[in-house]
């Protein structure tokens, strides 16, 4: 916060957390994600080679398990870790 304390003075965290998912939901909407081709195949491969896999994101929890399901990801990883 020293950052913001010194370079945005008057930033509410909360508002500009609030922001912040406004701006991502409509972003997503004129550019979705895209897994890229192969990867979904990859990882099951890795995965049944009984290689453990993670996911560790700064991204919050409802929006890491929101893609694992739209990507068909699920049931790869061992442990998911979000909001770090």
């Amino acid at each position: 916060m020293l950052f913001y304390n010194k370079y945005v003075p008057g930033l509410v965290l909360e508002e500009e957390q609030k922001n912040y998912k406004v701006f991502y939901q409509e972003m997503l909407i004129q550019h979705p994600l895209k897994l890229f081709p192969g990867i979904r195949g990859l990882l099951k491969k890795i995965k049944d080679q009984g290689v453990n896999l993670m996911i560790i994101s700064s991204d919050g929890k409802e929006s890491i398990a929101r893609e694992i399901e739209v990507f068909g990801l699920a049931g790869l990883f061992m442990e998911v870790m979000a909001g770090m």
